[in-house]
């Protein structure tokens, strides 16, 4: 079994792996508006259909708008999956092309994973990540897509199109299947009045010392988890009651409480 550090880091590197592939993405088009200009290529670009191609990734991308509610109705970690799954199909298609239709289809596939991969892969380390190494585990994901964007740009100098696509697709195959050993968020898990899942998730990526334990009692007592779970009656909130995580307290004790963490954070932090 895995420590709570190795979990944490087991989210972020899937991210990471992912953004590496995304920066390829964003520097592909590049690659193959130079190549398919080629007279000896299989595909012959005009310069509308290039135009297309370079532009088609921003486009494809406006359905992302919709991802906060997908997330908020099923979860952190099926939207990375499903991120990842559009990247992968992006360069599956790219790879198998035998058209310039082929193209700009795999094009519309990498914006919408793309696009949805920055947003649930910062608010999913936001809120699984402990804070002293959240802000580094933010930064690297940026550092890793830039990689991605030089790396791609490199290799399209030397290798075939489709060759290049083959070698940017890999991370984000191996980000997939990370992904799907995640746990869920228990900011979520919270939100949505599953108590014991978000308490036992807890542990499993924060460990059970008292930092983790304050923080958990914060995110526990916040107002929207407890009008949600307020509403749904939820029983679980007075089972945890029981085993000593959540105490009936009164609201200026659990401001100190939240002092007493945020001044923790913070030390840590430094």
């Amino acid at each position: 079994m895995l420590p709570p550090l190795m979990r944490q880091f087991l989210v972020a590197g899937s991210t990471h792996l992912a953004a590496f592939s995304a920066g390829g993405v964003v520097g592909y088009p590049g690659v193959l508006l130079h190549q398919l200009k080629a007279n000896d290529s299989i595909i012959q670009l005009d310069l509308d259909n290039g135009s297309w191609i370079g532009s088609v990734h921003g486009i494809a991308g406006l359905p992302s708008i919709f991802l906060p509610f997908l997330m908020q109705y099923r979860g952190r970690k099926i939207v990375f999956i499903l991120s990842c799954i559009f990247i992968i199909l992006g360069w599956t298609l790219t790879y198998t092309a035998q058209s310039v239709m082929s193209l700009i289809i795999a094009e519309c596939f990498h914006g919408l994973g793309t696009n949805s991969l920055l947003a649930v892969s910062f608010l999913s380390v936001s809120e699984m990540v402990r804070p002293k190494y959240r802000n580094l585990c933010l930064v690297l994901y940026s550092t890793y897509q830039i990689f991605g964007i030089s790396l791609v740009s490199i290799l399209g100098g030397y290798l075939h199109w489709k060759t290049v696509g083959f070698v940017m697709g890999s991370p984000v195959l191996f980000a997939l299947v990370l992904g799907l050993m995640w746990p869920e968020s228990p900011s979520w898990l919270a939100y949505k009045g599953r108590l014991r899942e978000c308490e036992a998730v807890f542990k499993m990526l924060r460990g059970t010392d008292e930092e983790s334990r304050m923080e958990l009692m914060a995110l526990l007592n916040s107002p929207k988890v407890k009008k949600e779970t307020s509403r749904k009656n939820c029983k679980d909130l007075k089972a945890m009651r029981r085993r000593g995580w959540l105490k009936k307290q009164r609201q200026n004790d659990f401001n100190v409480h939240r002092e007493d963490f945020f001044e923790a954070a913070q030390n840590g932090q430094t």
